[in-house]
């Protein structure tokens, strides 16, 4: 320069930042009109987007009122010690069982759109308080549960990445052999004939169906068989959340996210958020009848509500599914294992508690069968 200053360089990163978001946006110029040309915007295009649209809406519904459902029957226990994804999920896990159940017995009556309506208004007038305060801590969770910055950050995008992924194929026309043949076959079947009973040519539908019941109730309000793979979906949503949320508790936030994100990055995981079957409800209730025996043992005051609770997941877990059966003898286990120094008359009792809470449960489904085959575990 005429003063003898030394002169820097152009900064090339803004050129590059310039190029690169022209490159973008030019790429994304021919993809839209590529796909104007050759897949514009018919009205079954418009049909099926707002359908789409219309089935994440119903299950947003049945999430929100067995969330509130849940939280007024969890009630009397401290959830306070627990973090807040831990009791979003529990909450939505104990209220979709109970929906569940309540549809099974009033299904056996009448089942159709009014009766499910019904259910699920009374419900939701029951539990309104409720849901309101679990829709307000979980956007309070949302806005303060992403980490600000580092590698948890980056785990978390991932996280979302996945889950975005996975929601548009949830709401695609069902195509897996099991969700043909029996998860939504049974409910197409019961809601035809208006309520449940036994049907004697589709020996699958005697697997118990806590889930499945929940797939009809959706059918029977909605007609729609694409409604079930996003109530699949949220099952996934509160298994990552019970999952992720009891490591962070017990390990740090960080390993929070590695829990979650180990889980989604299991293909089988996150296949299953795509599509409608019985597995995800009960890795969410399995991993929440752990966490609650835990809490139990925690501090040695052996809360017997606590023990009920982990009985009452694990009877849950296992009217989704015959194989989870070795989940209530793994829990029950573990109960008489965290007994052993009580003394024989507590392991008695802490056995019984566990046990009558989880049979309860269990025993209806295995009840109808017994009716309606004269085999409590048909098909086996």
């Amino acid at each position: 320069s005429p003063a003898g200053e030394s002169v820097r360089p152009l900064d090339a990163t803004p050129r590059r930042t310039v190029a690169v978001i022209a490159a973008v946006v030019w790429m994304a110029l021919v993809l839209g009109l590529y796909y104007w040309v050759h897949k514009p915007l018919t009205p079954a295009l418009a049909v099926a987007l707002g359908g789409a649209l219309f089935d994440l809406a119903v299950a947003a519904g049945f999430a929100a009122i067995a969330a509130g459902l849940g939280r007024r029957l969890l009630k009397p226990l401290d959830l306070t010690g627990w973090s807040a994804a831990e009791r979003l999920a529990l909450d939505g896990m104990i209220g979709l069982g109970a929906l569940s159940m309540i549809v099974a017995l009033v299904g056996m009556a009448a089942l159709n759109a009014l009766s499910v309506a019904l259910v699920l208004a009374l419900a939701g007038v029951w539990s309104r308080r409720e849901i309101g305060a679990w829709l307000r801590e979980a956007r309070g969770w949302l806005r303060g549960g992403l980490p600000a910055s580092g590698w948890e950050r980056t785990l978390a995008r991932f996280a979302v990445v996945l889950l975005a992924l996975a929601l548009p194929l949830a709401t695609l026309p069902p195509a897996q052999w099991d969700t043909l043949t029996y998860h939504l076959a049974g409910p197409q079947t019961y809601v035809a004939e208006g309520r449940f009973f036994a049907a004697p040519h589709n020996h699958f539908l005697g697997f118990p169906q806590l889930v499945d019941t929940l797939y009809t109730a959706q059918l029977a309000l909605t007609g729609r068989l694409t409604g079930a793979g996003p109530l699949h979906y949220w099952m996934g949503m509160l298994a990552l959340l019970m999952t992720g949320g009891y490591a962070a508790r017990v390990a740090g936030r960080a390993a929070g996210w590695i829990a979650a994100i180990l889980l989604l990055g299991a293909f089988s995981v996150w296949h299953e958020m795509t599509f409608a079957y019985a597995d995800l409800l009960p890795m969410a209730l399995g991993m929440g009848a752990l966490a609650a025996a835990e809490t139990w043992d925690a501090g040695g005051r052996r809360d017997r509500r606590w023990l009920a609770l982990v009985g009452a997941l694990t009877g849950l877990a296992m009217g989704s599914k015959y194989t989870v059966i070795w989940l209530g003898v793994a829990l029950g286990a573990l109960v008489l294992w965290l007994s052993r120094r009580d003394g024989p008359c507590a392991i008695v009792l802490h056995a019984l508690i566990y046990g009558v809470t989880a049979s309860a449960l269990v025993v209806p489904w295995l009840a109808r069968n017994a009716i309606w085959y004269d085999n409590p575990v048909y098909p086996f």
